[in-house]
């Protein structure tokens, strides 16, 4: 198993993080989003 990614790689990855970033509004335009009480403390209400 390699360990070392050879620097062709990287670049690949590096655009593809980019390319996201720069995109990101037309990615998320239909997400609407987590509901108030997802994750965090709402996660432990015990009654």
């Amino acid at each position: 198993m390699r360990k070392r990614r050879d620097d062709r790689e990287i670049y690949e990855r590096a655009l593809a993080f980019r390319k996201a970033a720069l995109n990101d509004k037309e990615l998320l335009e239909d997400d609407a989003g987590n509901p108030a009480t997802m994750g965090g403390w709402n996660m432990f209400n015990r009654k």
